[in-house]
C-alpha cells in the first residue's frame, strides 16, 4: 500500500540530485554550457558527449526514471485489485 508512493519519492528526489549535479557540473564548464543544459532542448545530449563529468549525475536521473516508472506500476497493481 505504502511500497509505490515510496518508491516514487525516492525516485524524485534521485531525479532532482541527478539534474541538480548535472546543472552544477555543467555550469562549472562555463555559464553558456548551464543555461543551455537548462534552457535549450537537447543541449544536455551534446554536453554528455562532450564531456565525461556529466555521466555520473545522468545515471542517477536513469535510475530514477526507472524507479519512477516501478513505483507507477505498483501503485496502480495496488489499486487494480
Amino acid at each position: 500500500m505504502v511500497l509505490g508512493p515510496m518508491v516514487l519519492v525516492v525516485g524524485v528526489i534521485l531525479f532532482m540530485i541527478g539534474w541538480l549535479g548535472f546543472a552544477i557540473k555543467a555550469f562549472g564548464e562555463s555559464a553558456l554550457w548551464g543555461l543551455g543544459v537548462l534552457f535549450v532542448p537537447f543541449v544536455w545530449i551534446v554536453y554528455l558527449v562532450k564531456f565525461k563529468e556529466g555521466r555520473k549525475y545522468f545515471k542517477y536521473i536513469l535510475l530514477s526514471a526507472v524507479l519512477l516508472i516501478i513505483g507507477m506500476i505498483i501503485s496502480q497493481a495496488y489499486y487494480m485489485y
